[in-house]
């Protein structure tokens, strides 16, 4: 790509409530979409902070401060059911089970914190798990247990779902070692890190990794270790690129990426299934798991800064399958979404790359944010996509919906606030926050 086409693939944006793109030189076209308002789910007396859809896309779960989730029907909008968790909440987690027949809530109630529902008779099964303070909830494949990961703890549980009893503790990062004062400050020990989790596709292994340790394999039958991922290594200590498990979709590979060689490990037993060599860094498996996206940071001396230079690689023979184009490089560039052809790369604004012929085909537009595990992550959500992957969105306030086909403004919902959430079955479905806080609204949303 010339300068002058990297220079015209720049978003123009003067503010959030007027937004445009020029991609390839080409100015913005009109919306393409048609919104509806489906339906106005009312009935809380308090702020709604959380949103859950069923597995089937046929429920949808609203939780809010006076203590309640509701349950609601996604075709007709009426309510199925009223679940009295707490007298109140501050915060809370909502997450279904694989099978939808089960719906754990999780609050800053200290009696009541982690409760485990029966989405069929509306009833609690398990209450007031004897834990510490969670904050993100992990069903694993079968439903039969739930991995909770605390915000201050280094360390995961595992408990079972049905009787509430506790299984296993994996602990992610040892107890702080000796060392100087000047190491501590650079790579503190004491302090927060954030740990991510993962269960395995057969459910017998759970993956934990985090950004100062190395990332582990955990039995879930027996407790013990199975294997430890080592970091990438020093030379992205100072890159933006975090030291985090790359997971295939389909859980059976996690990549390692070791003195810049690339090798796909086995997660049910930990061992190296694939050597893929010097490819680049991971970045993330295409959707079948079939293919591996891999970057390589590319130092040039325009104004414009560097690049990243993105390959996707077949699992099976190791063989580049694929180039992609230039694309000029994202500030704090390190979330990364792949649904059907669409890649979206990026923190503020998003790049958009088709997976089918590596071509660049727009941004999508918004403030440069700064992410840091102390400060915390404002503006740096992800970008929350459609089931069809044609649609994407930011919480941010009002909610806008962007074409992640060439990065087009599609329309903005003024009433519509987060928390908002895509159907995972239905690419049409949208469900937001109202304006008024108590409300939730489901909308239509198609494509023109």
């Amino acid at each position: 790509m010339s300068l002058r086409a990297a220079i015209a693939a720049i978003v123009v944006a003067t503010t959030f409530g007027a937004a445009s793109i020029v991609a390839f030189g080409q100015a913005a076209q009109p919306s393409r979409a048609t919104v509806r308002l489906k339906a106005t789910l009312g009935g809380h007396t308090k702020n709604i902070v959380a949103l859950a859809f069923s597995p089937d896309g046929e429920t949808v779960a609203t939780g809010s401060e006076d203590g309640t989730v509701r349950l609601w029907n996604t075709s007709t909008g009426e309510l199925k059911a009223t679940l009295i968790c707490a007298p109140r909440y501050r915060w809370m987690t909502v997450v279904w089970s694989p099978d939808g027949g089960s719906i754990a809530v999780e609050g800053d109630h200290t009696r009541e914190r982690l409760q485990i529902w029966d989405v069929t008779t509306a009833k609690r099964k398990v209450a007031g798990l004897a834990a510490h303070e969670f904050a993100h909830l992990i069903w694993s494949p079968d439903g039969k247990m739930l991995l909770t990961r605390s915000f201050f703890d280094k360390f995961v549980e595992l408990w079972d779902a049905e009787t509430g009893a506790h299984l296993a503790t994996f602990d992610q990062a040892p107890p702080c070692p000796k060392r100087s004062f000047w190491k501590t400050l650079i790579h503190p020990c004491d302090g927060y890190e954030f740990i991510h989790t993962y269960f395995a596709a057969e459910g017998h292994t759970v993956i934990t990794s985090s950004e100062y340790n190395p990332a582990k394999l955990w039995d879930t039958r027996t407790g013990k270790l199975k294997t430890v991922i080592p970091l990438r290594g020093e030379e992205f200590a100072e890159k933006v690129y975090l030291s985090d498990v790359v997971l295939s979709p389909d859980g059976h590979l996690v990549a390692r990426y070791i003195n810049k060689d690339v090798a796909l490990l086995d997660t049910s037993t930990g061992e190296v299934k694939h050597e893929l060599g010097q490819i680049g860094l991971p970045m993330a498996f295409s959707p079948d798991s079939q293919m591996l996206l891999t970057t390589i940071r590319v130092p040039t001396t325009s104004t414009l800064g560097d690049w990243d230079e993105f390959k996707l690689y077949d699992i099976a023979t190791g063989r580049l399958r694929l180039s992609f184009e230039r694309a000029p490089l994202a500030l704090f560039r390190g979330d990364l979404q792949w649904i059907g052809h669409t890649i979206l790369i990026g923190r503020g604004g998003a790049d958009l790359l088709d997976a089918r012929d590596g071509k660049f085909k727009g941004s999508v537009p918004y403030q440069p944010c700064v992410s840091d595990r102390l400060i915390g992550d404002d503006g740096c959500q992800p970008f929350i996509l459609s089931a069809d992957g044609r649609i994407t969105l930011k919480v941010t306030n009002p909610i806008r919906l962007w074409n992640t086909e060439n990065g087009e403004l599609l329309t903005t919902l003024e009433n519509g606030h987060a928390p908002a959430l895509f159907s995972p079955t239905n690419p049409k479905l949208l469900i937001t926050k109202h304006v008024n806080r108590k409300t939730a609204l489901l909308w239509e949303v198609t494509l023109n």
